[in-house]
């Protein structure tokens, strides 16, 4: 996976990526792929609680 990172250095994902990563934590378990992407755990509990929500549009990064 290519992660997109910003000026700051701060990672981007798209929608595909973040149902990729939400889909393998179910799969193969949240430590264990949070440790692969180097995510925090507070992001992916986020991506999960948007996706829950909002399905996968609540997965598209929308600026304020």
């Amino acid at each position: 996976m290519d992660v997109k990172k910003t000026s700051k250095g701060t990672k981007k994902f798209t929608k595909a990526e973040k149902l990729l990563i939400l889909s393998e934590a179910k799969k193969n378990g949240v430590k264990k792929t949070l440790d692969v992407y180097a995510l925090y755990p507070g992001t992916y509990y986020y991506w999960k609680k948007k996706f829950t929500v909002y399905g996968e549009s609540g997965l598209v990064h929308k600026k304020t």
